[in-house]
């Protein structure tokens, strides 16, 4: 979920629980402050992420992310965003100059049974680049592009906010894909997830597809 300036939140507290419940793997947020970006990431519940966001005032900029492991660890150091400054990449909370986060699956950075995600990677290569290079290099987007395909990105910099892919705006709220939406129908299939619908986990450790409207 991405705040801009001068936007208040649409119904926060439903968006929260919705899309935590689609994506259970832990959830992370960035703002925009005078100091920097401050981030926080590591939440493991709802409540958590709407106690936090729900501080965040309208003047403020900001992004939420809801994690679906696809590859890497599930934990704190593995949800979004990542810092782009290489020192803190792994930190869990902070105050940086550029950080990242990105829905969907970046196949030429995932492996199977890695300790790292394939974000973490895409944040550990962006992290040598400037923010200019990455507002303005258009051989560097080229590259991107190539590795992320359609999926959806945002990065908060020091000069401005950069997005990649087609975002949906509901409410002037803009959404990486349709997770915030109520469900429809279900499934049983193995663990995956796309923009039409989340797996919902059950009680035997087996999962159900669950279509969005």
């Amino acid at each position: 979920m991405y705040k801009k300036e001068g936007i208040d939140w649409e119904n926060l507290k439903e968006r929260c629980r919705i899309n935590f419940r689609n994506h259970p793997d832990g959830a992370g947020i960035m703002v925009r402050s005078h100091n920097g970006i401050v981030f926080k990431k590591g939440f493991d519940d709802w409540k958590s992420v709407y106690k936090y966001a729900g501080k965040i005032d309208i003047d403020t900029e900001c992004a939420v992310h809801f994690r679906t492991k696809s590859d890497g660890k599930i934990n704190a150091e593995m949800c979004h965003p990542f810092s782009l400054d290489d020192v803190v990449l792994k930190k869990t909370k902070g105050i940086v100059t550029r950080a990242l986060m990105h829905n969907g699956i970046i196949n030429p950075l995932s492996y199977n049974k890695s300790e790292y995600s394939d974000t973490y990677r895409l944040a550990k290569l962006l992290a040598g680049y400037t923010s200019e290079e990455l507002t303005f290099d258009d051989r560097l987007y080229d590259l991107v592009k190539a590795m992320i395909g359609y999926d959806r990105a945002i990065i908060f910099t020091d000069i401005g906010t950069i997005k990649w892919g087609a975002w949906q705006e509901y409410k002037g709220i803009e959404y990486s894909n349709k997770s915030f939406k109520k469900v429809k129908r279900i499934y049983k299939t193995g663990r995956y997830f796309t923009d039409d619908y989340y797996l919902e986990k059950n009680k035997d450790g087996t999962y159900e597809r669950v279509y969005f409207d």
